[in-house]
C-alpha cells in the first residue's frame, strides 16, 4: 500500500482496498517490503485469468487487452504507459494471462477500484464475443475462469446470437438473423488501420465484436476530431446501408479488432419481403443521429434528418413500394 504517516513505533499504510492499516516498527522489521512508487509517477499492478484452451490466443489478448483500455480510458487513466496482456503459462484448466496495467495508486483510483472496473469491462466484452464465464472446480480462488462456447465465431448460430445484441436488428425473426448471420463478412483489423473514411461512399454497416475503435469526423479546416470510441456492441455505417449516403465519419482501430459486415445485398431480401421495417430502421436512424449530435457539433458535419425523409431514403435505395 501507500505509506500514510509514520513514527517511531508505528507505521500506516493505506492498502490497495483503501482501507488504512496500522504495521508496528517490529513487524517492518522482520519483513521484506516491495516498493510498488519507485521512481515513476505510475505503479505497475497485475492480475491473472484463465480462458479455456479454445480460445485461440490472439482473439484472447485481443479479447483482454481492448477491455483493460477501455476501463482506463472510461477512467482517463491512459498515460505514458500502456496495458499489456501476457500468456503467463499453460495448464490442464487452459491459457493463463497476465494483465499488467499502470496506475497512480490512491492518487487517482485504488488498486481495488481499477481492477473492478477492467475485471467488468472483461466480463462486458467477453458476453459480447461469445466467451462466457464459466465455474470450475479446478479453479484457483484468487483467479479468474473463463471459457468459450465457440473459439471462431464461423458457425451463423453463434453470430446471429451477436446480431441479437444490436439494438434495432430485434425486430427481425429468427430464421432472418441466422440468413444475415450466414452472410456477414469478417474483419480482422490491426491498430491504426481505417475500416471506413469520411465521405467515402458506401452501403453496408459494421458491428464491432471485440476491440476498440476511435470515431473522428473532420472540421471545416481538415483537422480530424476524435468524438468518441466504440466498444464492441456498438454498430456504424447505418446510414450508408439503409440511404446510400456517403460515410459521415472515419472509425479507425484503436486496439485490434474484429467486425462483422452487413451489406445492402444481403439485407436486401428481408426488406423486401417486410416493406414495413423501414418505417422501423428509420426511426433508430433519426434516434441515432440525434444522440450523435451533441458529439459532432464542431465537426461541421450536416444536421440529422427529419424521420420521414430517412425512411423515404431507405424506401428509395431499396426500390421498396
Amino acid at each position: 500500500g501507500e505509506v500514510f504517516g509514520f513514527n517511531r513505533g508505528m507505521v500506516s499504510v493505506k492498502n490497495e482496498d483503501n482501507n488504512l492499516v496500522f504495521i508496528t516498527s517490529q513487524v517492518l522489521t522482520d519483513s521484506i517490503i516491495e516498493n510498488y512508487r519507485s521512481f515513476a509517477s505510475e505503479s505497475r499492478f497485475n492480475f491473472e485469468l484463465t480462458l479455456d484452451g479454445s480460445v485461440p490466443v490472439e482473439r484472447g489478448k485481443r479479447i483482454l487487452l481492448a477491455a483493460t483500455l477501455n476501463a482506463l480510458d472510461e477512467e482517463k487513466l491512459l498515460k505514458t504507459n500502456l496495458p499489456e496482456i501476457l500468456v503467463k503459462n499453460v495448464d490442464g484448466r487452459g491459457i493463463n494471462y497476465q494483465v499488467i496495467f499502470w496506475i497512480k495508486p490512491w492518487h487517482e483510483i485504488s488498486p481495488s477500484q481499477i481492477k473492478d472496473k477492467i475485471l467488468s469491462k472483461i466480463l462486458y466484452h467477453a458476453d459480447i464475443s461469445g466467451v462466457v464465464v464459466a465455474p470450475t472446480v479446478k479453479a484457483k480462488i484468487e483467479q479468474d475462469i473463463i471459457t468459450s462456447k465457440s473459439s471462431s465465431l464461423k458457425i451463423s448460430e453463434d453470430r446471429a446470437c451477436v446480431l441479437k445484441k444490436v439494438d434495432f436488428l430485434n425486430v427481425l425473426k429468427e430464421n432472418e438473423l441466422l440468413d444475415l448471420a450466414g452472410n456477414l463478412n469478417m474483419h480482422c483489423l490491426k491498430k491504426g488501420e481505417k475500416i471506413i473514411k469520411q465521405g467515402d461512399k458506401g452501403d453496408s454497416m459494421f458491428i464491432l465484436v471485440e476491440g476498440l475503435l476511435d470515431v473522428s469526423v473532420a472540421k471545416e479546416n481538415g483537422e480530424n476530431v476524435v468524438v468518441g470510441k466504440l466498444e464492441p456492441g456498438n454498430f456504424f455505417g447505418e446510414m450508408s446501408l439503409f440511404t446510400g449516403e456517403p460515410r459521415s465519419a472515419t472509425v479507425e482501430v484503436f486496439s485490434d479488432c474484429l467486425v462483422f459486415e452487413l451489406t445492402k445485398e444481403s439485407l436486401n431480401p428481408i426488406l423486401q419481403q417486410r416493406t414495413f421495417l423501414a418505417e422501423e430502421f428509420g426511426k433508430v436512424i433519426a434516434d441515432r443521429q440525434i444522440y450523435n449530435a451533441e458529439k459532432i457539433a464542431q465537426s461541421g458535419v450536416k444536421q440529422q434528418s427529419a424521420l420521414n425523409a430517412i425512411i423515404d431514403k431507405i424506401k428509395s435505395f431499396f426500390h421498396l413500394k
